[in-house]
């Protein structure tokens, strides 16, 4: 039973490892609502891909006489 982890067991403890010290040192993205995805890599890191949100319209109103313009930041 001991000395004969399987490779789901070193997975687990690559996360837990990994969770662990982001949480010691305070590098962890605690707004989950800007993650779209993320990936436990091979070497135990996480790759994290940021979700992009649509663009962002203003609406900018000119002088009188002229129509409104609207611009779409990305």
């Amino acid at each position: 039973m001991f000395g004969k982890g399987t490779a789901f067991d070193l997975v687990v403890a690559i996360m837990i490892g990994s969770v662990l010290s982001r949480a010691i040192t305070n590098t962890s993205d605690a707004d989950l609502s800007r993650v779209r995805l993320s990936y436990l890599e091979r070497d135990g890191t996480i790759s994290v891909i940021p979700r992009h949100e649509g663009p962002r319209i203003l609406e900018v109103r000119v002088d009188r006489g002229v129509q409104g313009v609207r611009i779409a930041v990305e």
